[in-house]
């Protein structure tokens, strides 16, 4: 028996993650799809790889004050910042 609720356990399991996996790929491509219409989104991310494959502009917030604003790539380059506001 319990060979059995672990098979079901195991297979729902796979299933649960087949489903995040292909809504990740949909929350990717749906601001890229946008982006390539030329529309502008706001998105508010805490993910920063995320944040990094659909954004051109970064903007730091900090208790409601910018604390930096600019591109993907300026953001790379600053370790303070990145170390001061993105660091767990």
């Amino acid at each position: 028996m319990t060979n059995s609720i672990s098979t079901w356990t195991k297979r729902h399991a796979l299933v649960a993650y087949f489903i995040l996996a292909y809504a990740i790929s949909w929350a990717v491509q749906i601001p890229l799809a946008l982006k390539a219409q030329g529309l502008s989104v706001l998105l508010s991310e805490q993910n920063l790889p995320f944040a990094a494959a659909v954004c051109d502009r970064v903007y730091v917030l900090e208790k409601g004050q910018v604390r930096f604003a600019g591109t993907m790539e300026q953001l790379a380059a600053d370790e303070a910042v990145r170390r001061q506001y993105l660091t767990v």
